[in-house]
């Protein structure tokens, strides 16, 4: 049997925590200042990573972090692991903005191999929200305003050969949002 440690990271991009678009800047400056009105705000809480858990492989299979059932932790297939310590559960972030008309916004990812430097491991991401979510697998628009933000929660599918070697495996989801 294999021991394999599993951790995967999420970055959301720093500088679009508070992003405004050039025309209400320009407006700003010219009425003497004040806070721009579409300024995105994103808040993070809950895990800081989506942690598959530490596990024996004894015959592969998948591991999946359900964004839509976001009190649950991984689920493993359980002919395929034995779950030494539990993970997380989803990764949660809220979206919101001070606009009164409703603004669209834009939700892109980019997923790294998790790898533990010898060998990768597969994923794939999957999205939920408390707004519609339109799109493609790597794309998403939603629709937020001052009364309805948007709470999204992040959860993947870990893939694990049989023949993958135990370690620490790790990657990078890379989350962009912003609005048009």
């Amino acid at each position: 049997y294999n021991l394999i440690w599993s951790i995967l990271f999420i970055l959301l991009i720093p500088d679009l925590y508070a992003q405004s678009d050039n025309a209400n800047d320009n407006a700003d400056n010219n009425n003497g200042g004040g806070t721009d009105p579409f300024a995105l705000t994103v808040t993070a809480s809950g895990p800081e990573s989506l942690n598959f858990g530490a596990f024996v492989n004894v015959n592969g299979g998948n591991i999946v972090i359900d964004p839509f059932l976001p009190n649950n932790g991984p689920i493993a297939d359980p002919t395929g692991f034995v779950m030494v310590k539990n993970g997380s559960g989803p990764l949660l972030f809220e979206v919101s903005n001070q606009a009164t008309p409703f603004k669209v916004v834009n939700l892109n990812y980019a997923v790294t191999p998790l790898s533990n430097g010898s060998s990768n491991l597969g994923l794939t991401v999957k999205f939920n929200s408390s707004r519609p979510l339109t799109g493609n697998p790597t794309s998403y628009t939603f629709t937020i305003n001052q009364s309805n933000p948007a709470t999204i929660y992040m959860g993947g599918t870990l893939t694990v050969a049989p023949e993958a070697l135990p370690g620490t495996y790790t990657g990078n989801v890379s989350v962009t949002i912003d609005y048009p």
